[in-house]
């Protein structure tokens, strides 16, 4: 009789962990796509946009479609037989890509070229998801075919530089683009 009890408190002892277990898993699975709903879904604009002539820079817009039929927006800082291109992404939420002209600044004093790309669903690119990274390769993919198709980049390295997010879709990128160098 004893033996039975202990066997029905063991039984309903290993049916509460499962239970235990299996909400917290549920918790754990669910919490990430709670979280960033609210960060992920929606078009993100910006308080502050910088402009090229406040660092002593002329840049060219550019609006170049991605394979999955959005429009984006970049900047190009042109330098003349430039070293490299180094094509700059920003983060989730702030600041906006304009924030990287300082540092194209001082790359084009060592004679690199630069492109500002404003990823899908930020500033003035198309699209209301951001997917943190996995398709915004192909907004990298749009710039860097522009790139390639340029004459004055015939044979010049691709590099890309990215904040948060924009580092995150960086190593995605590398990854899967050839033509991009580091």
């Amino acid at each position: 009789m004893k033996a039975d009890k202990r066997n029905i408190v063991v039984r309903r002892l290993k049916v509460l962990i499962l239970v235990i277990c299996t909400l917290l898993f549920t918790i754990l699975l669910l919490t990430p796509s709670i979280i960033m709903k609210d960060m992920i879904n929606g078009h993100v604009t910006f308080n502050k946009i910088y402009v090229a002539e406040d660092f002593n820079l002329t840049s060219d817009k550019l609006d170049l479609s991605t394979t999955d039929g959005l429009n984006i927006r970049a900047y190009e800082i042109y330098e003349h037989n430039p070293r490299a291109v180094v094509i700059f992404l920003s983060g989730i939420h702030n600041p906006s890509v304009t924030a990287f002209y300082g540092h194209a600044r001082l790359l084009k004093d060592y004679n690199f070229a630069s492109i500002l790309l404003e990823m899908r669903a930020h500033g003035e690119s198309d699209g209301d998801i951001i997917s943190l990274g996995y398709k915004e390769y192909m907004d990298v993919e749009a710039v860097v075919n522009y790139i390639i198709a340029e004459e004055k980049h015939k044979d010049v390295p691709i590099v890309v530089y990215g904040l948060s997010m924009g580092g995150a879709t960086a190593i995605n990128v590398i990854g899967k683009i050839d033509k991009i160098s580091g």
